[in-house]
């Protein structure tokens, strides 16, 4: 069983990575993808893709203070005989008495790979099996 280190990071890379193809995509000139069609289906999704965003601004920058933005990042890692679960915990960044939201990490990054595969099949470009 991985340590709850082990957990975290592999936590890090895969909630950084998901959101970072945002980045990818829009950068990408062979793909007809300008930045606010990226963006705005981030905006679309915010229980997955723009959950991803708010770990990855709140793991790079330690502090959000935008207004609008959210805190999220990992608040439990539970261990049991199946391996471990991780929930992720958000809230508006300007309400720090307010209880974060929990949501399980493992159901989150399969609706934002769903997301990201429903986007990519909108714009016509093809998804890697």
């Amino acid at each position: 069983m991985l340590g709850n280190v082990d957990v975290e990071q592999t936590v890090h890379s895969l909630f950084l990575g998901l959101y970072h193809l945002y980045d990818w995509l829009h950068q990408d000139s062979a793909l007809p993808l300008p930045e606010p069609t990226v963006k705005a289906w981030i905006n679309e999704n915010p229980d997955s893709l723009g959950l991803f965003r708010d770990y990855a601004n709140t793991w790079k920058h330690m502090k959000r203070n935008q207004s609008g933005s959210r805190i999220a990042q990992i608040i439990r890692i539970e261990s049991g005989s199946n391996g471990q679960k991780v929930m992720i915990g958000y809230r508006p960044w300007d309400q720090p008495n307010q209880p974060m939201t929990e949501v399980d990490g493992l159901a989150a990054a399969e609706q934002s790979e769903q997301d990201w595969h429903d986007f990519l099949k909108m714009h016509g470009i093809s998804v890697p099996s």
